[in-house]
């Protein structure tokens, strides 16, 4: 009896090889470039309420000072990170890895006498 090769299934395996990498490669690409534009609105807004933020508080800190004001403490919130749902895009809706989740935190700072700012 002599010896050949078995190859019966290999061509089943270098395709379904061939396929589980074009399905890999689909994903990174989107996660890549559709993550990321589905996100952009979120960020846009998010960064113009923080530039609003910093802005009333410089008002606030330049009324305080020419008006002279000594001793008065002065307290703003800042929330960091956009806060909204996952974002997500329509394409590819089923897998949740494909959004990335909302992102929030917080900052605070306490000075020497214990008080909270």
């Amino acid at each position: 009896m002599p010896l050949c090769a078995r190859d019966d299934g290999l061509s089943e395996v270098v395709g379904f090889v061939l396929i589980l990498a074009l399905i890999v490669v689909a994903l990174s690409l989107y996660q890549i470039y559709g993550v990321p534009a589905a996100g952009r609105e979120n960020e846009i807004a998010h960064m113009n309420q923080v530039k609003d933020r910093f802005i009333d508080y410089k008002i606030v800190l330049d009324s305080l000072w020419l008006n002279n004001r000594n001793g008065v403490l002065l307290s703003t919130a800042f929330d960091l990170g956009t806060g909204a749902g996952a974002t997500g895009g329509s394409a590819f809706a089923l897998p949740p890895i494909l959004t990335p989740p909302a992102v929030r935190g917080e900052r605070s700072r306490r000075r020497a006498g214990g008080e909270r700012t």
